[in-house]
Protein backbone atom coordinates (compact mmCIF):
# COMPACT_ATOMS: atom_id res chain seq x y z
CA UNK A 1 0.00 0.00 0.00
CA UNK A 2 1.46 3.38 -0.96
CA UNK A 3 -1.30 5.90 -0.23
CA UNK A 4 -4.76 6.26 1.24
CA UNK A 5 -7.96 8.12 0.44
CA UNK A 6 -9.90 9.38 3.47
CA UNK A 7 -13.69 9.03 3.23
CA UNK A 8 -16.13 11.30 5.04
CA UNK A 9 -16.96 8.31 7.22
CA UNK A 10 -13.37 8.38 8.44
CA UNK A 11 -12.55 5.12 6.71
CA UNK A 12 -9.32 5.03 4.79
CA UNK A 13 -9.06 3.32 1.40
CA UNK A 14 -5.67 1.90 0.57
CA UNK A 15 -4.15 2.46 -2.84
CA UNK A 16 -1.69 0.06 -4.38
CA UNK A 17 0.84 0.26 -7.19
CA UNK A 18 -0.37 -1.32 -10.40
CA UNK A 19 1.37 -1.24 -13.77
CA UNK A 20 3.56 1.62 -12.68
CA UNK A 21 0.62 3.67 -11.37
CA UNK A 22 -1.66 3.84 -8.38
CA UNK A 23 -4.92 1.86 -8.32
CA UNK A 24 -7.95 1.17 -6.12
CA UNK A 25 -9.95 -2.01 -6.39
CA UNK A 26 -13.49 -1.86 -7.74
CA UNK A 27 -15.23 -1.85 -4.38
CA UNK A 28 -13.02 1.02 -3.23
CA UNK A 29 -13.95 3.04 -6.31
CA UNK A 30 -17.63 2.41 -5.65
CA UNK A 31 -17.12 3.55 -2.05
CA UNK A 32 -15.57 6.80 -3.32
CA UNK A 33 -18.58 7.36 -5.59
CA UNK A 34 -20.91 6.79 -2.65
CA UNK A 35 -18.90 9.27 -0.63
CA UNK A 36 -18.90 11.92 -3.37
CA UNK A 37 -22.54 11.48 -4.45
CA UNK A 38 -24.75 11.72 -1.40
CA UNK A 39 -27.97 10.53 -3.04
CA UNK A 40 -28.49 6.95 -4.06
CA UNK A 41 -30.38 8.23 -7.11
CA UNK A 42 -27.18 9.77 -8.49
CA UNK A 43 -25.28 6.51 -8.01
CA UNK A 44 -28.12 4.60 -9.70
CA UNK A 45 -27.92 6.97 -12.68
CA UNK A 46 -24.17 6.47 -12.95
CA UNK A 47 -24.55 2.70 -12.75
CA UNK A 48 -27.34 2.83 -15.34
CA UNK A 49 -25.07 4.74 -17.70
CA UNK A 50 -22.31 2.19 -17.13
CA UNK A 51 -24.71 -0.63 -17.95
CA UNK A 52 -25.82 1.19 -21.11
CA UNK A 53 -22.23 1.87 -22.21
CA UNK A 54 -21.18 -1.73 -21.59
CA UNK A 55 -24.22 -3.02 -23.45
CA UNK A 56 -23.49 -0.71 -26.38
CA UNK A 57 -19.93 -1.99 -26.64
CA UNK A 58 -21.06 -5.59 -26.34
CA UNK A 59 -23.75 -5.10 -29.02
CA UNK A 60 -21.12 -3.75 -31.42
CA UNK A 61 -18.82 -6.68 -30.71
CA UNK A 62 -21.77 -9.09 -31.13
CA UNK A 63 -22.51 -7.63 -34.55
CA UNK A 64 -18.87 -8.10 -35.60
CA UNK A 65 -18.84 -11.69 -34.37
CA UNK A 66 -22.11 -12.44 -36.16
CA UNK A 67 -20.70 -11.05 -39.39
CA UNK A 68 -17.61 -13.25 -39.11
CA UNK A 69 -19.70 -16.30 -38.16
CA UNK A 70 -21.93 -15.76 -41.22
CA UNK A 71 -18.81 -15.74 -43.40
CA UNK A 72 -17.82 -19.17 -42.06
CA UNK A 73 -21.40 -20.47 -42.39
CA UNK A 74 -21.60 -19.42 -46.04
CA UNK A 75 -18.16 -20.80 -46.83
CA UNK A 76 -18.87 -24.21 -45.27
CA UNK A 77 -22.65 -24.36 -45.85
CA UNK A 78 -23.67 -25.10 -42.24
CA UNK A 79 -24.83 -23.12 -39.23
CA UNK A 80 -22.36 -22.30 -36.50
CA UNK A 81 -24.36 -24.41 -34.04
CA UNK A 82 -24.18 -27.43 -36.34
CA UNK A 83 -20.50 -26.81 -36.98
CA UNK A 84 -19.73 -26.56 -33.27
CA UNK A 85 -21.60 -29.77 -32.49
CA UNK A 86 -19.85 -31.65 -35.30
CA UNK A 87 -16.44 -30.14 -34.52
CA UNK A 88 -16.70 -31.02 -30.82
CA UNK A 89 -17.77 -34.59 -31.65
CA UNK A 90 -14.72 -35.01 -33.92
CA UNK A 91 -16.69 -35.40 -37.16
CA UNK A 92 -14.76 -32.61 -38.87
CA UNK A 93 -11.06 -32.43 -39.57
CA UNK A 94 -8.58 -30.16 -37.90
CA UNK A 95 -8.20 -27.45 -40.50
CA UNK A 96 -6.99 -24.08 -39.22
CA UNK A 97 -10.32 -22.50 -40.30
CA UNK A 98 -12.19 -24.90 -38.05
CA UNK A 99 -10.17 -23.91 -35.01
CA UNK A 100 -10.67 -20.24 -35.81
CA UNK A 101 -14.41 -20.79 -36.27
CA UNK A 102 -14.66 -22.79 -33.03
CA UNK A 103 -12.79 -20.07 -31.12
CA UNK A 104 -15.01 -17.36 -32.58
CA UNK A 105 -18.11 -19.40 -31.75
CA UNK A 106 -16.97 -19.78 -28.12
CA UNK A 107 -16.23 -16.04 -27.86
CA UNK A 108 -19.66 -15.31 -29.32
CA UNK A 109 -21.44 -17.60 -26.84
CA UNK A 110 -19.55 -16.02 -23.94
CA UNK A 111 -20.44 -12.55 -25.20
CA UNK A 112 -24.13 -13.48 -25.47
CA UNK A 113 -24.06 -14.66 -21.85
CA UNK A 114 -22.50 -11.34 -20.78
CA UNK A 115 -25.12 -9.39 -22.72
CA UNK A 116 -27.94 -11.38 -21.09
CA UNK A 117 -26.44 -10.71 -17.64
CA UNK A 118 -26.13 -6.97 -18.31
CA UNK A 119 -29.63 -6.78 -19.79
CA UNK A 120 -31.08 -8.57 -16.76
CA UNK A 121 -29.30 -6.16 -14.43
CA UNK A 122 -30.46 -3.14 -16.41
CA UNK A 123 -34.05 -4.41 -16.54
CA UNK A 124 -34.02 -4.98 -12.76
CA UNK A 125 -32.75 -1.45 -12.24
CA UNK A 126 -35.40 0.02 -14.56
CA UNK A 127 -38.14 -2.02 -12.85
CA UNK A 128 -37.02 -0.68 -9.47
CA UNK A 129 -37.08 2.89 -10.82
CA UNK A 130 -40.62 2.36 -12.13
CA UNK A 131 -41.75 0.97 -8.74
CA UNK A 132 -40.22 3.96 -6.96
CA UNK A 133 -41.86 6.40 -9.36
CA UNK A 134 -45.26 4.75 -8.92
CA UNK A 135 -44.87 4.84 -5.14
CA UNK A 136 -43.92 8.53 -5.24
CA UNK A 137 -46.93 9.25 -7.46
CA UNK A 138 -49.25 7.31 -5.13
CA UNK A 139 -47.99 9.37 -2.16
CA UNK A 140 -48.62 12.59 -4.05
CA UNK A 141 -44.91 13.40 -4.36
CA UNK A 142 -45.21 13.44 -8.15
CA UNK A 143 -47.88 14.97 -10.34
CA UNK A 144 -48.85 13.77 -13.76
CA UNK A 145 -48.11 16.01 -16.67
CA UNK A 146 -46.68 16.19 -20.12
CA UNK A 147 -43.15 16.98 -21.16
CA UNK A 148 -44.38 20.47 -22.07
CA UNK A 149 -45.69 20.87 -18.50
CA UNK A 150 -42.28 19.89 -17.14
CA UNK A 151 -40.50 22.33 -19.46
CA UNK A 152 -42.83 25.17 -18.45
CA UNK A 153 -42.25 24.37 -14.76
CA UNK A 154 -38.49 24.26 -15.26
CA UNK A 155 -38.55 27.61 -17.10
CA UNK A 156 -40.43 29.40 -14.32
Amino acid sequence: MIAAYQLESGESLGLTKKNGGVAMDTMQRIQVLQDVYAGEDEIDQIIGKLFDAALGQHYLRRDLYEHDLRDFEQRYQMTSDEFHRRFESGELGDAADYFEWAGLYDLYQDLLARIRRLEEGRWRQLAAEIRESRAAYAQGDVQRGTVDDLLKEAAS
